[in-house]
């Protein structure tokens, strides 16, 4: 810094998901991710508070600031959060952005109690309508939040994947069978394996066969319309870097509630889960971003006044842009779709009724 200063240049610093990296100090670590750490040490936070002192051009980047970051936690350290902007209003952002559409809140119950819970009909039920809306309107991606390893309800990536493998089969499933033999439907993303399964008769059986792709390939697979993978499997990944226009399902496993504690009437905790959800709110046309970038901008005004022919091409437009999500029913997911639909998603309604506006 004194270096550029010495130079006579102005210097900044951007810290982009800051709602991740900026808590100030391992006691309010708690309160303001919802979790417990043995160890903090806020090494950027305080690297900053040094930096703030010669410099004003601190920003951090998010859309989802924190506890601390809109002041209902207060900061430890001479550093401060200022938010400043605004979310606009979402009459403002409805071209340019993905539309809510169902939000399917179930209970998440074991898996080996199938008596008491439903939550493997409504999991198959769930990849069975976002394949058909695939395979009517074009092609979009399912993401699937699977249990860690040793997760208590056992919806773990190995269950996930012997389900899949299952309904796969001819018959067991009027989208996912292997009727077509199509190849490479369903990526893996972890830190372990990162790359397809395609589920392969053995003798009476079925085994996995598995093909190693780097993240990148993975996601430029998903992002392509007209390669086969439109299924993703994570554990912890997903939440950040998914830059696919087409992700437009998304089916939770998580069992996580993340809280505040008493001091702050346990009030939900909604960073993360609303994080996740983001990466579906890209808009999406059916063909790719660039493509439809070129022609109409990253808006879609233009192209519902001009590039719409016919009641069939809104309705796929109203399917192809607007995601599903099949979420846990507990306290934090309801008040994460409460802000996401306040704040930051308009809903597939009114773009029903914007549409209709505008070819009217």
């Amino acid at each position: 810094m004194r270096d550029l200063e010495g130079m006579g240049l102005k210097a900044g610093y951007f810290v982009d998901e800051s709602h991740s990296w900026m808590i100030s100090h391992i006691d309010n670590y708690r309160n303001v991710m919802g979790s417990n750490t043995p160890k903090y040490e806020g090494g950027l936070f305080k690297m900053l508070s040094k930096l703030a002192e010669r410099t004003p051009y601190i920003f951090g980047l998010t859309a989802t600031p924190n506890a601390e970051q809109i002041n209902k936690v207060p900061v430890i350290g001479c550093m401060k959060f200022e938010v400043i902007n605004d979310y606009p209003k979402l009459k403002e952002t409805i071209g340019r952005s993905g539309w809510i559409g169902a939000v399917t809140r179930y209970e998440l119950g074991h898996k080996l109690d199938s008596e008491n819970n439903n939550t493997g009909g409504i999991f198959y039920a769930a990849v069975e309508l976002h394949l058909e809306k695939s395979y009517k309107y074009g092609k979009r991606t399912m993401m699937i939040k699977t249990e860690r390893a040793n997760g208590a309800l056992m919806w773990t990536m190995d269950a996930i994947q012997n389900s899949l493998k299952y309904w796969a089969k001819d018959g067991n499933s009027e989208y996912l069978g292997n009727s077509e033999h199509k190849s490479d439907v369903i990526a893996v993303m972890t830190h372990s394996f990162k790359g397809f399964i395609n589920f392969i008769p053995c003798g009476f059986g079925t085994k996995i066969e598995h093909t190693t792709r780097t993240e990148d390939e993975i996601k430029e697979a998903l992002s392509d319309p007209n390669h086969n993978c439109q299924i993703l499997l994570v554990v912890e990944k997903g939440d950040m870097g998914m830059n696919i226009h087409n992700l437009k399902t998304i089916f939770s496993f998580r069992k996580t509630d993340k809280e505040m504690t008493t001091l702050y009437d346990k009030e939900p905790i909604t960073e993360n889960a609303i994080q996740t959800v983001g990466r579906a709110m890209r808009i999406n046309t059916g063909v790719s971003n660039e493509e439809f970038t070129d022609k109409w901008g990253y808006d879609l005004t233009d192209y519902v006044k001009k590039g719409l022919k016919s009641d069939d091409e809104v309705e796929a437009l109203l399917e192809l842009n607007s995601l599903d999500l099949y979420v846990p029913d507990n306290e934090m997911w309801n008040a994460s779709i409460e802000a996401i639909r306040e704040d930051l998603c308009p809903s597939k309604e009114m773009a029903s009724a914007w549409i209709n506006q505008i070819r009217n």
